[in-house]
């Protein structure tokens, strides 16, 4: 243990990790706890519209167009512009240097505040999706187990989505401020074509005289989704989906569950 490499001794190898590892959370928090490859999506999509290291609030408004984030009425803008102060605030309590942050209420917005302003709104994407799956599990009567067999049955669906979405993505063409913070928001969900394939997966034979209840039935379940619908269904509605379908045999799915436990 006398010596790690030439010329370095173990103790101060030591000392070395030790003050690394105690930097890593300093980091961690100045970037808003994305990881350095996120961290580089966004400064490169801020980039693209940035002089000198700062953007006006019209700049930011139009590079947040399609984020998600309330940014098209009035009422939006102003709980932007508060929002971005306490960014700051919070950039500054996590020790970006001040001339990184500049000033509170200042028309010249700065990276750091950004991306701190990035994540208060996907923490609060997070917070409304944990809300959602909580719902759903009171609302149904599947055992822990069974729901992370079904959880784990859609996230491999999700993910392969996820895939064939990025197969078709161009990725010279660079991506706006909003489009990144969308996708790093993106929750998991499977388009609801894949939703019969996965039934059928399962063991339900879905007739095709069926298919249009079955349609009617996600879209009745997702009316309280306030996600992208386009894209398909998520997860608690998935779960909400197969304790409707077990409730009422449909495609004869109770059937392919007795036969598994068979």
């Amino acid at each position: 243990q006398g010596q790690v490499s030439s010329g370095l001794s173990w103790d101060l190898w030591v000392r070395v990790a030790e003050q690394i590892r105690k930097l890593i959370p300093v980091e961690n928090r100045k970037q808003a706890t994305f990881s350095d490859a996120e961290l580089d999506q966004l400064r490169t999509a801020f980039n693209l519209q940035s002089s000198d290291g700062f953007v006006s609030k019209g700049q930011l408004l139009w590079m947040l167009a399609d984020s998600g984030m309330p940014v098209n009425k009035a009422s939006g803008r102003r709980d932007l512009y508060l929002s971005l102060d306490r960014a700051r605030r919070k950039a500054l309590d996590a020790g970006v240097p001040e001339e990184d942050v500049g000033q509170i209420g200042s028309p010249r917005i700065r990276f750091f505040p950004v991306v701190h302003l990035a994540r208060a709104f996907l923490k609060n994407l997070t917070q409304k999706v944990l809300e959602r799956e909580e719902a759903a599990m009171r609302a149904v009567r599947f055992s822990s187990t069974e729901v992370m067999e079904l959880r784990a049955l859609f996230e491999r669906e999700a993910q392969e989505c996820i895939k064939e979405e990025q197969q078709h993505d161009k990725e010279d063409e660079p991506r706006s401020l909003g489009t990144v913070i969308r996708l790093l928001g993106q929750e998991a969900r499977v388009p609801i074509s894949r939703v019969i394939l996965m039934t059928a997966r399962i063991g339900a034979r879905i007739k095709i005289s069926q298919k249009e209840e079955l349609y009617f039935k996600i879209r009745e379940l997702c009316v309280q989704d306030p996600g992208e619908t386009h894209r398909g269904i998520d997860f608690p509605c998935f779960l909400q989906l197969m304790q409707w379908m077990l409730d009422c045999n449909f495609g004869d799915i109770n059937s392919a569950a007795e036969r598994s436990k068979g």
